[in-house]
């Protein structure tokens, strides 16, 4: 099965992350690591970006214009503390592309969908995003709670 989407915009496309991808993801999400009072560890970094493109489990996948990474969501997903099934969370999500922002997200929705298991997904704005980030997520279908979205499935 393909699994990759084509966007209607000339030679963008939304893909899975490969461990080839690792680099430019890193140089994508630099200006929001440089949001955060904490110092970013490169090596947690590059080993939590293997991870998260290795397992099964969690949800990375990247928007390209040619061969150049141009943007990137990358959810983790674990059992939920606080109901049965498991939870997603957003931890990144970066597009330097028009409308690459949006068919990331709904590759990221359809994904959830498809995992039974998966009863909620969501993302906590912990630090200042783009206003557009608000209603683009809810009309994708997230609530809005405080300052967390959340999907449930």
């Amino acid at each position: 099965m393909d699994t990759r989407y084509y966007a209607r915009r000339d030679n963008l496309l939304i893909r899975p992350a490969t461990l080839s991808d690792r680099a430019a993801i890193i140089e994508i999400l630099k200006p929001e690591m440089a949001k955060y009072p904490l110092r970013p560890d490169k090596d947690k970094i590059w080993e939590g970006l293997t991870e998260a493109i290795s397992a099964k489990r969690h949800f990375t996948w990247v928007a390209t214009v040619g061969k150049k990474v141009t943007g990137v969501i990358l959810a983790l997903t674990n059992d939920n503390l606080w109901a049965q099934r498991m939870n997603s969370n957003v931890v990144a999500w970066v597009a330097n592309t028009p409308g690459s922002g949006a068919a990331l997200m709904r590759q990221f929705i359809k994904w959830v969908k498809s995992r039974r298991a998966i009863k909620v997904a969501g993302m906590a704005i912990d630090c200042e995003v783009d206003d557009r980030v608000w209603p683009l997520a809810q009309r994708l279908g997230f609530e809005r709670r405080n300052g967390t979205l959340l999907l449930i499935n």
